[in-house]
């Protein structure tokens, strides 16, 4: 019989754990399946609760972080440490609702390598959030050519051919909704329901989101370099037009010059500007070969059960 593994990343979630292991059980599926929490740097109970949880029942596993290293890299480690044929990704906030698995796992035995969830509604986003997040999907599958949709989530299934590739990337910065789809096979996708979160509070924030939004875009993209170069490009044949122009006005009609030089400290304030804005994009991506050539590990566990 396959096996089945069900990987949930968590920070702070004492409250949800025991309900959202309830509802898995009572979806009595038939596969042989096990369950690993991985643990982001939790503060409150949530470890000693999966501890107790693995005593009553060893199905249930789990990966301690030695401190937070984010959600993309707890989801690397639950693929990690899969030897599973199936794998499941999903969130520890209740707000993946779990009733879906036997749809997923349905979609699998028609042939699926992929099925990913999509969601219906945004929850509880507010407008800027939601806003921001339909620009950045429809930049990602511009700059990137990888097809993602704009309502996608962490909620999925991997077959074990998906797994295999997955655990082949090194990066240190992770996109795993960029990789799931760059990886191809056959993909299908299965809409869902947001439900509402009942305990505590979302650790996805604007800022964690612009910084998931970076991943994406620098991760899959290098249309941020040649965009400074085609700039520099239009900037470079514009300021040689306005260096004619300005020779020509000077030589036929030169009582018409101005004098000052208003328009020469705007030109050079303008250009400036977009210059520091490209020096600042070549940055990030330094900093990111910077991180990458160190070759650290991207997560360090502490405890294993």
């Amino acid at each position: 019989m396959k096996k089945l593994s069900i990987i949930i990343p968590i920070l702070n979630e004492e409250r949800n754990i025991p309900i959202l292991i309830k509802r898995i059980k009572n979806l009595k599926l038939k596969y042989e399946y096990d369950i690993t929490f991985i643990n982001d740097g939790s503060t409150d109970n949530s470890w000693n609760i999966i501890k107790q949880l693995n005593k009553e029942e060893n199905r249930i596993k789990g990966i301690s972080f030695s401190r937070n290293f984010g959600h993309q890299i707890a989801l690397t480690a639950g693929v990690d440490n899969s030897h599973s044929d199936i794998l499941i990704m999903m969130d520890g906030d209740l707000q993946h609702p779990p009733e879906y698995i036997p749809h997923m796992i349905k979609k699998y035995e028609e042939g699926y390598d992929v099925v990913q969830m999509i969601k219906k509604n945004q929850g509880k986003r507010n407008l800027l959030q939601k806003l921001s997040s339909f620009m950045f999907y429809k930049l990602f599958r511009k700059i990137s050519g990888v097809k993602i949709s704009s309502h996608i989530s962490d909620y999925r299934l991997i077959s074990k051919k998906v797994i295999n590739q997955i655990k082949k990337f090194n990066e240190k910065e992770r996109f795993i909704r960029g990789i799931v789809n760059w990886v191809g096979f056959k993909y299908m996708e299965i809409k869902y329901k947001v439900e509402e979160r009942k305990y505590g509070y979302s650790k996805y924030n604007i800022f964690e989101l612009t910084k998931l939004a970076s991943f994406g875009v620098f991760g899959f993209s290098s249309f941020p370099l040649r965009m400074s170069f085609y700039f520099g490009l239009f900037f470079s044949f514009f300021s040689f037009l306005f260096a004619i122009y300005t020779i020509v006005v000077r030589l036929m009609t030169p009582e018409k010059v101005p004098v000052g030089y208003t328009d020469i400290i705007v030109m050079i304030t303008f250009i400036g500007g977009i210059q520091l804005i490209f020096l600042g994009i070549l940055g990030l991506y330094i900093s990111k070969v910077f991180e990458q050539v160190k070759d650290r590990p991207i997560y360090i566990i502490n405890e294993k059960i």
